[in-house]
């Protein structure tokens, strides 16, 4: 890469030499990844503040040196650390402030360092009013680069980058733009506080799962703490008879508003073993010999309410329409003398969905989990679903993964309207064993083809879904390539993330 060594030498001056990692030297691997990509990391640059982070990104640009922002690296299964191109990785994880914290208001101004577990913290600090909506996802990942990269969490903001706002973001021209109504200056505050939404065009959206630039920080909008919570499991077991009457059902409790729909998911027997792994190629899961054909569909509901009354009523609501259909149980956030304990009900995300990237593993990870580190294939398909259950049937009708091969295919799905789910199809393979990437790469590439050719397109995309993608209609992409060359001229900043996107890079053909 031609002017590597004198970047990283200027960047080296202006940030510090500590700040600066040469990827022979630095303890980020860039071959720790979750699936095979060709893509080098060169260098690592490691910004702690938003001027350092404009001096490194400006710099970039006028060297045109290729930049991979990252946050904490934490979305595995999708790309993590590895860029979809080969760049020196801009390593945001020490810029780790909470700016601001406004628990009246519900909003919190963060850096993209800020992680799910030290926001929750101190929010539990301050009495809980407000929480972090949980996800599946290591707690340890970015709540910023989460929202982004359009993430879900539950309850009513579980949308979050429909609840971002207020971003403040680096340009690779040296430019720093706020989309918010910080544009404004200091008569700004009281509006950013309490409103996301300025007169004018939004901007927000044009660095939202594209690094068109880099986000140095932002505003999410939390969830109020309800003084009750409740978590509703259905057995739905292996009939897809029994499968179609409970969606159904539920559709209509989040269509009427009993339900917010956020706050549902379902997921097939395959996704419900993966989170038990043990020994899983011998057939054994804990201490039965359980299979995915054994344990059958599962949903799950959250009830939330501060009316204890209203709280009884909905929940007797529920289980007068699910009654007979399933088999009903119940988990609140508190004790039985009525202590409040961390749950993911009111925001304590507890990282358990990272143990189905163990799925496939011979051995029960231990109690810290790294699947790049413990050479776990692990792959992500996220298909946009009709709500309905002939929809989740014919995406698990897809996923008989292949034979020769211990690769484990399973769906979860999240209500994210009362006519859509977001879905998470997971694919596991063991990197250990010879010749898996290969086999799972293939079974990746049918089953997005097949998700595609059925309407099911992606909402998100990992790498190797990018370039598998169907081709874009040519006026969007011309329309967004010009976005994208007046953003960043230079074409410095996550080269190929866009599927679709067929602008010529301004970068020179050195690089």
């Amino acid at each position: 890469m031609e002017n590597l060594d004198s970047y990283l030498s200027e960047v080296r001056k202006t940030l510090g030499s500590d700040r600066v990692a040469s990827a022979s030297t630095s303890s980020l691997s860039q071959d720790q990844t979750t699936f095979p990509w060709a893509a080098r990391s060169h260098a690592y640059i490691r910004p702690r503040s938003a001027d350092e982070l404009v001096a490194a990104v400006a710099l970039a640009g006028t060297m045109r040196i290729p930049l991979h922002p990252m946050s904490r690296a934490r979305g595995w299964g999708l790309g993590g650390r590895q860029p979809v191109a080969d760049a020196v990785v801009l390593d945001m994880s020490g810029m780790s402030r909470i700016v601001d914290l406004d628990i009246e208001n519900c909003s919190a101004t963060i850096e993209p360092g800020v992680t799910f577990a030290q926001l929750q913290a101190a929010l539990d600090a301050k009495g809980l009013a407000a929480h972090v909506p949980s996800f599946g996802g290591p707690t340890d990942a970015s709540v910023l680069a989460n929202a982004l990269e359009r993430g879900e969490g539950t309850c009513a903001s579980g949308d979050r980058f429909g609840s971002l706002s207020n971003l403040d973001i680096v340009l690779s021209t040296g430019e720093r733009i706020n989309t918010g109504f910080s544009r404004w200056g200091a008569c700004s505050s009281r509006a950013s506080r309490i409103h996301g939404r300025p007169a004018g065009p939004l901007l927000d959206g044009l660095v939202s799962q594209s690094g068109f630039g880099v986000v140095a920080s932002g505003t999410v909008r939390l969830a109020p703490t309800h003084r009750f919570a409740t978590s509703i499991i259905a057995q739905i077991g292996t009939d897809p008879a029994a499968l179609r009457i409970v969606v159904a059902k539920i559709r209509h409790m989040v269509r009427g508003g009993l339900v917010e729909a956020h706050d549902v998911a379902f997921w097939d027997s395959a996704k419900r073993l993966s989170t038990l792994v043990q020994r899983r190629a011998t057939g054994t899961v804990g201490t039965t010999t359980e299979t995915p054909a054994d344990i059958g569909w599962a949903a799950s509901l959250i009830v939330r309410d501060d009316y204890q009354a209203v709280m009884q009523a909905r929940i007797k609501a529920v289980y007068d329409e699910l009654h007979g259909v399933a088999a009903l149980s119940l988990a609140t956030d508190r004790t039985p003398d009525g202590r409040r304990v961390p749950t993911p009900l009111t925001g304590f995300s507890d990282g358990q969905n990272v143990r189905s990237c163990y799925a496939a593993k011979l051995s029960e990870p231990g109690d810290t989990l790294d699947p790049e580190r413990d050479r776990c294939g692990f792959l992500w398909a996220c298909p946009v679903l009709p709500f309905s259950a002939d929809a989740l049937l014919g995406v698990v009708a897809k996923l008989e993964p292949p034979r020769d091969k211990r690769v484990f295919a399973a769906l979860g799905v999240q209500a994210v309207s009362m006519s859509a789910l977001h879905g998470y199809v997971s694919i596991a393979w063991d990197r250990d064993e010879h010749g898996s990437d290969s086999v799972a790469m293939d079974f990746h590439d049918r089953v997005f083809a097949e998700l595609c050719r059925d309407g099911y397109l992606p909402y998100r995309l990992a790498h190797p879904s990018i370039q598998a993608c169907p081709d874009a209609d040519p006026n969007w992409a011309t329309v967004v390539g010009r976005l994208r060359s007046a953003l960043d001229p230079a074409g410095i900043l996550a080269s190929g993330r866009v599927a679709g996107l067929a602008y010529a890079d301004a970068r020179d053909d050195t690089l």
